[in-house]
C-alpha cells in the first residue's frame, strides 16, 4: 500500500512538472497553438485531481487499516 502512495506521489510530481512547462508555452504562444496548450493543461489539471483523489483514499485506507490493528 506504501508503495502505491509513494508511486502516486510521484506521479502527481510529474503531472506537475508537465503542466506548469506547458502552461510557460501557453503563455508565449498566440493562436490556435495557445488554445492547444490550454486544453491541455485543463486535461493535465483534471488528471492530477483524479491523482490527488486516488491518494487521499489510499491513505484513508491506509489510517483505518492502522486504526485496526492498533485497537486489537
Amino acid at each position: 500500500m506504501e508503495a502505491k502512495v509513494r508511486e502516486l506521489s510521484e506521479t502527481i510530481t510529474i503531472v506537475d512538472n508537465e503542466l506548469k512547462q506547458l502552461y510557460d508555452k501557453s503563455k508565449t504562444a498566440k493562436g490556435s497553438s495557445k488554445q492547444m496548450y490550454r486544453d491541455r493543461c485543463v486535461q493535465l489539471m483534471k488528471k492530477r485531481k483524479m491523482y490527488e483523489q486516488q491518494l487521499r483514499n489510499f491513505t484513508s485506507q491506509q489510517f483505518t487499516l492502522d486504526q485496526v490493528a492498533f485497537t486489537k
